[in-house]
């Protein structure tokens, strides 16, 4: 499918720049952030509909194709600040050299990236990852260490979503705050999530997966297991550098002291997936989600999702996916209780139902190469 635009050919058609995605393009895919997740999803599924696709990433073991994607790798400059990282960048997104150019998630990228693409006559479009991208709370900034909570980070990033020419949010809700907060129009396509038919029969344990830091309340999680000792619960929580690591000690110490919680080793993509079938539910604790990729994973998996906070677009309680306890340890507990004496009567069909109707690669697929042949 050949992208030409003023008499130019591009060696690309989309762009998909995600520096964090790399692990997915190791030879042996690491874990990944669900942001990184869904843009690989995006860029393998163009990619299936016969779009040129290539994903910036960085790395230093990244294959230079999977799955039809040609991946281009950030220089080893781009470990650096300032000028530095950004003529890295800028080099990428060259050797890129695609029509329309994909960035997700709020930081001075999208800043970047956005005046990269205005300035040589492309297409750029931003995808939210969170709600937070468009609260912009300087308090869930600094707990999410996105840096958001700076002055520069959020000016570079609130150029790039005003030149954008297409801002893609996940939820109806987002797309509020897309109208109401930041003054933009953007078009809602939701999260990918491909279709799993052979499920895991046995119902072992709780499952918490996310990282180590103040905004996924990894501790409110600890709680939960310390409240109901009679019931099994894995977490597996990746450290956050070292701005994060007084409360990752303080996790590992606390949880040490409460025996039917499992703290697990860092596990591969695949290995971590596995865990699902054998999951009664997935846990989240979160303050803020966009719509977390582990949900869209257990339902795919025939397994509910049990919510302190989070329910997007309020799906979690109107299909009947879990349940949610709107902030309230006391209904985290009970709601426990009550999926784990129900664990082998748990139907996964409804929640299997969900996933394919609204989540399907070949449904999301299509929403957004329309958005594409749109912008070409």
């Amino acid at each position: 499918m050949g992208s030409r635009k003023g008499g130019r050919q591009y060696a690309a058609d989309v762009a998909v720049y995600a520096p964090l995605a790399g692990r997915l393009y190791e030879s042996i895919p690491g874990p990944a952030g669900g942001a990184e997740v869904q843009t690989a999803y995006l860029a393998q599924t163009l990619a299936g509909l016969g779009f040129r696709v290539a994903h910036i990433v960085s790395g230093t073991d990244v294959v230079p194709h999977r799955n039809g994607v040609r991946v281009v790798q950030l220089p080893r400059s781009y470990y650096n600040r300032g000028v530095a990282r950004r003529r890295a960048i800028f080099a990428s997104l060259r050797d890129a050299d695609a029509a329309v150019y994909i960035q997700r998630s709020a930081g001075f990228e999208t800043g970047t990236v956005g005046l990269f693409a205005q300035a040589t006559g492309r297409r750029f479009v931003f995808s939210t990852s969170s709600k937070g991208d468009l609260l912009l709370d300087r308090r869930l900034s600094r707990q999410s260490s996105t840096s958001l909570d700076e002055w520069p980070t959020r000016l570079q990033y609130l150029i790039g979503l005003h030149i954008a020419n297409a801002v893609v949010v996940q939820t109806y809700e987002q797309r509020v705050l897309a109208q109401q907060r930041r003054g933009v129009e953007p078009r809602v396509i939701r999260s990918f999530c491909a279709p799993v038919k052979t499920l895991g029969k046995k119902r072992e344990a709780f499952l918490w997966i996310g990282g180590l830091l103040d905004l996924k309340d990894p501790l409110a999680y600890v709680e939960l297991a310390r409240r109901v000792p009679e019931v099994a619960f894995w977490m597996i929580g990746g450290d956050r550098g070292p701005r994060w690591a007084e409360l990752a000690a303080r996790v590992r110490a606390i949880a040490g002291e409460v025996p039917n919680l499992h703290l697990l080793p860092r596990l591969g993509r695949e290995e971590i997936l596995s865990l699902y079938h054998r999951a009664v539910a997935i846990v989240n604790t979160s303050w803020v989600e966009g719509f977390p990729n582990t949900f869209l994973e257990a339902w795919a998996r025939g397994r509910p999702v049990l919510s302190l906070r989070v329910d997007p677009d309020g799906v979690i309680e109107r299909n009947a996916l879990g349940a949610v306890a709107h902030g309230s340890l006391d209904k985290m507990e009970a709601a426990t209780r009550e999926l784990w004496h129900a664990r082998d009567s748990i139907d996964p069909a409804p929640l299997q139902r969900y996933v394919a109707r609204f989540h399907d690669p070949n449904v999301i697929g299509t929403e957004w190469a329309a958005l594409i042949q749109e912008l070409r």
